[in-house]
């Protein structure tokens, strides 16, 4: 019997212990030959997180707790284990510059990191920021793909981890942007670079690290000179940046705002 036009065919049907026991024979092949598995890798991550994003039950999207042979309880603890496996190799800064096709990937990857010590939901960013900063020089042709998948994370990931770690990953930030404007388009989509700045202005120990509102300040000036912008983000940050910073910091901000604003006018 041929499926109707237009609509996509199943092609089998397997049980929930058969998908689960083909997750484990991944992470196997992963682990013995991760050389071999590499040209696939992403394709493999990313069916597994959408199998991982599932669940049998309404109480299972909300809850991490393991069900023996469930295949969405081994589809997370798999995402555990490649991704603590490989993150000393770089699979962070390949993943991030990386097109995914589902849309829930960086939500289900963070749900599944968010109570793992070995590898903590915020983890693969100083990864990330890290694996960058080692870099010579960023990839511009991929820089707008990265900005706009590290926005996505950052907004699933908890602002209440202990100070110390946001602390070292603030200062990976302030590395990294001080770079940026070298390698962003003009003109381009500045909703997630904007995006990324009002996030870590959210960050309880921001006021700790007060070299990132250098970098700040230049990509700000950049977009303000070069690209079009919503002014509801441009108020946020001056709203983040009021309660933020200290009541010495926040008056240079604004002003340099407002004398930014009124040279785009000229």
């Amino acid at each position: 019997m041929h499926p109707p036009f237009g609509t996509i065919a199943i092609l089998e049907q397997y049980d929930d212990e058969t998908i689960g026991l083909c997750i484990i024979n991944l992470a196997t092949f992963i682990h013995r030959e991760p050389g071999l598995a590499t040209p696939k890798m992403l394709d493999m991550l990313q069916c597994a997180a959408s199998i991982a994003s599932g669940s049998q039950y309404s109480w299972q999207a909300e809850s991490n707790i393991i069900i023996p042979g469930n295949s969405v309880s081994i589809a997370r603890q798999f995402l555990r284990c490649v991704l603590h496996q490989l993150a000393p190799n770089g699979i962070f800064p390949m993943l991030f510059q990386s097109n995914m096709e589902d849309p829930h990937f960086w939500k289900t990857m963070a749900a599944a990191l968010l109570d793992f010590s070995e590898l903590p939901s915020h983890a693969p960013l100083q990864y990330l920021l890290e694996g960058l900063n080692e870099c010579k020089n960023l990839a511009q042709d991929t820089i707008m793909l990265l900005l706009n998948n590290t926005s996505t994370y950052l907004n699933c990931v908890s602002l209440e981890t202990p100070v110390p770690t946001w602390t070292a990953i603030l200062a990976h930030f302030d590395t990294f942007l001080r770079r940026l404007p070298s390698v962003l388009p003009s003109p381009c989509d500045t909703a997630p670079i904007m995006k990324i700045i009002i996030t870590l202005l959210k960050v309880s120990c921001i006021g700790s690290v007060r070299s990132i509102l250098e970098p700040f300040s230049k990509i700000l000036s950049f977009v303000i000179q070069n690209c079009s912008f919503k002014l509801q983000q441009l108020l946020d940050i001056c709203s983040l940046c009021n309660r933020a910073l200290s009541r010495f910091l926040f008056p240079v901000i604004f002003k340099f705002l407002m004398f930014q604003l009124w040279q785009g006018r000229m």
